[in-house]
């Protein structure tokens, strides 16, 4: 064999096992898209599964759940719906209750959690998109001068206690990752939420009818 048909040789094989690497590297990447499509399909039926929880439990006594939207700011969206009704502005609404933590800094910094510097925390939650925490509940709850409710599927309501006599705001809470509106059955406006109306009877200490019962406190 000549000099040129062994370097052809050689170049063929170089390609072939080039093409066979290429070949594995993409099925192994084919495999991880496939294993990471099962894993977020699983993890949405397993949420589909605790919202129809809360669903069932919430409708039993006259409540729905109205749909936020899940864009890291549902939290400020689900409390301005409480308040103003769509449209209002989360981003202002995240300001205020980041300029509210950092000016009482020697109350809420006691409650920064995994050791993060208070201005790190601060800065970070100040960014469009940053999910919210118990923190920014409770500041919330302080800000506003509103109690809040929090309806998670087979656990006591959550209340957050600004007063005794404070209006209420009620969210719901799914999968410890989105926040929703809780509004009456009936209640499909695009305004403030008509006042709740309770009825039904509840099953167990986790069911939601209850609601200036049972439950956890967090006081302000």
């Amino acid at each position: 064999m000549g000099k040129k048909h062994q370097a052809a040789s050689k170049k063929s094989k170089h390609a072939e096992k080039g093409a066979a690497a290429a070949a594995g590297s993409s099925g192994d990447a084919k495999e991880e898209r496939q294993k990471g499509g099962k894993q977020q399909r699983r993890r949405n039926k397993e949420h589909r599964w605790a919202v129809d929880d809360l669903e069932r439990e919430l409708a039993a006594v006259g409540l729905r759940i109205k749909s936020i939207e899940p864009d890291g700011n549902c939290f400020f969206r689900a409390v301005l719906d409480q308040t103003e009704g769509e449209g209002g502005d989360h981003l202002g609404l995240r300001r205020r209750v980041m300029d509210h933590i950092e000016q009482q800094q020697e109350h809420y910094r006691l409650f920064i959690e995994d050791d993060e510097p208070f201005e790190r925390y601060v800065s970070r939650m100040r960014k469009e998109g940053v999910w919210a925490g118990n923190l920014e509940l409770v500041a919330a709850s302080t800000l506003l001068q509103r109690n809040i409710n929090v309806y998670q599927a087979g656990q006591p309501v959550w209340h957050i206690k600004f007063a005794a006599d404070a209006p209420v705001l009620h969210l719901s809470y799914h999968d410890g990752m989105h926040y929703n509106s809780v509004r009456n059955a009936g209640d499909y406006g695009s305004g403030p939420p008509q006042p709740l109306r309770l009825g039904g009877g509840g099953s167990g200490a986790a069911g939601p009818a209850a609601v200036a019962q049972a439950g956890r406190s967090f006081g302000s």
